[in-house]
């Protein structure tokens, strides 16, 4: 139906590509520490509202994948601490 189809157009632009815009526009507007903190920070987060909203199961393979991404993170701040 044309209403439904108009719905999902509505749904994808303000759900997906409007919050992508905007976001892209704010993190040219902060530093780029601030930048990788957000980035570092975005699939932990991401899994946390999963477990916490959605009510999805938390794994090993999870906990595994964030451990692994703070880790690399951590690695490379200090990697470039020493330099």
């Amino acid at each position: 139906a044309p209403k439904l189809l108009a719905y999902g157009v509505l749904l994808a632009i303000g759900a997906t590509v409007l919050p992508s815009f905007l976001l892209s526009a704010s993190l040219g507007r902060i530093s780029a520490q601030a930048n990788a903190t957000i980035g570092t920070l975005s699939p932990v987060v991401t899994v946390l509202l999963a477990v916490m909203i959605l009510g999805e199961e938390l794994t090993g393979i999870d906990v595994a994948g964030t451990a692994l991404v703070i880790a690399g993170v951590g690695w490379f701040t200090f990697a470039d601490r020493k330099r």
